[in-house]
């Protein structure tokens, strides 16, 4: 695995995962155990337009927060989580090397090649302004998609009520009961979606 960073240090703050996310953590090989040590559930409420009107409540039961199940995840425990288990497997981890050229290998031929180095597979998980898709796909270009998202890791928890930023967005993901608070605020093109802790 090739990081474009000197070191491997925390980034960001947190976010939700979903369910098809814990399905393809599981698939990596994580067990419950590890899947619940991430961080703490929570579900999504709904979402409401601009003005704090609902578009799509949801309505508070167990079948429904079974189906829209989150997990809040502080983005530190989840890197740290995967560091781990790459390193079990084996998996040869190189700071500081910044990917600057791709070449494609073959199917039944030559490997891959990716910063002077051979790869049975080339994963382009290099964020928004990609150098794996800029070389194999240079036309392709990236389109905002309307949604923004702000994040912040609070020095407290909030208790049972989301805080209010602004109507109507308010939105809590606990990343881990009596820790501190992953705070999300997403708005989607005039539209804000928000979600409520257990």
């Amino acid at each position: 695995m090739l990081k474009r960073s000197p070191e491997l240090a925390e980034v960001g703050a947190g976010f939700a995962m979903s369910r098809n996310a814990v399905a393809a953590f599981r698939g990596l090989g994580f067990d419950d155990d590890s899947v619940a040590a991430l961080g703490h559930q929570t579900w999504a409420g709904g979402t409401w337009d601009l003005h704090g009107r609902p578009i799509l409540p949801l309505p508070d039961t167990p079948v429904v927060r079974e189906a829209v199940a989150l997990i809040g995840v502080h983005r530190r425990r989840l890197h740290a989580t995967l560091h781990r288990q790459a390193v079990d497997c084996g998996v040869d981890i190189v700071t500081g090397a910044a990917v600057t050229s791709v070449e494609p290998g073959e199917p039944d031929g030559a490997p891959a090649v990716v910063a002077d180095r051979e790869a049975d597979l080339v994963v382009g998980a290099d964020g928004m302004n990609s150098a794996v898709r800029a070389a194999l796909f240079p036309a392709s270009r990236p389109l905002y998609s309307g949604y923004s998202s702000w994040r912040a890791i609070t020095p407290g928890t909030f208790g049972d009520d989301a805080p209010v930023l602004g109507a109507p967005c308010r939105v809590r993901h606990p990343a881990r009961r009596r820790r501190p608070d992953v705070l999300v605020l997403v708005r989607v093109r005039g539209h804000a979606g928000a979600h409520r802790s257990g």
